[in-house]
Order: C-alpha cells, then structure tokens, then sequence
C-alpha cells in the first residue's frame, strides 16, 4: 500500500454502499468498511447494480461499481480514472458472444439495456472477492486484471 491509501481506515465510518434492483434502492451508510462488507455479502445476490465509495467529507477517494446480470459481472473501479477488471484466463472469442446488463437507474437517468464482450466479464464471485478485497485493503485485487 502507498500513497494516500497507507491512511485508509477501515473502521472509521468512511464507507457507502448503494445496492440497485429493479424493485428499489436499498443503501447505506457512512459505515466502517466490515459493516459496508457485511451489507454488499447480504444483499448482493438479489442486486443489478452495486455502488461502493469510500470518502472523508467531500473528498472521494474512490467509487467500486458493478453492474450483475446471471453469473456475469462488470467491475468498475473509479480513482481518479476509470479502472474495468478482467479475467486473465479468458481472451476473446466471437463464439462467446456478449453479457446483457441492466441499467437500473442508479443515477436517476432511466433503465437501459447494453451488453458488453464476455472477456470482459468477470463472474459475480469474483466481482464479490474483489469489492470485499477493496473494501478491506483500499486496493485493487490482484486476482483480476486492471485497465
């Protein structure tokens, strides 16, 4: 750990956490970053979208996003420029064809239908080893590649 992030405090109430279905928004915080942890591992698997930040006052010092569809996951990491985790194991196929997720509005701008290559999907347990992984450390996982 370097930087700005060797004063991460993970049990000061520094942490939000937002959980979007397409039956409402369900959110919490700011809470230490085990209770953070403790709300995603409850909630995650009725979610579309999942939204975690971590902040003193105003100053963000990251957002962890991740959009869910079936077994698929998009992760997005937010610091300072956008971040997008991949599985080193799986390089692009045509024949894997694309993941649909759903745009639940997590920004007021409406729902909205994408899809996005397979390679560049994790599965939705690794999503979650990755937000728990951030969520503890302040760090991106290093069982998943970042861009």
């Amino acid at each position: 750990m370097n930087g700005w992030k060797a004063n991460q405090t993970p049990d000061t109430p520094e942490y939000g956490v937002g959980i979007y279905t397409l039956s409402g928004t369900n959110s919490l915080g700011p809470v230490s970053a085990r209770t953070a942890a403790d709300f995603l591992i409850l909630h995650f698997e009725t979610a579309s979208f999942v939204e975690l930040s971590w902040g003193r006052g105003n100053l963000s010092f990251g957002e962890f996003m991740i959009w869910l569809s079936d077994e698929r996951a998009l992760v997005r990491l937010d610091e300072h420029r956008e971040h997008y985790a991949t599985d080193s194991s799986i390089t692009y196929d045509i024949r894997q064809g694309s993941v649909t997720f759903q745009d639940v509005g997590q920004w007021g701008f409406g729902t909205e239908i994408y899809t996005q290559n397979f390679d560049q999907t994790v599965t939705k347990a690794q999503a979650l080893a990755a937000a728990l992984h951030w969520l503890e450390t302040g760090e991106k996982s290093e069982s998943l590649q970042w861009t």
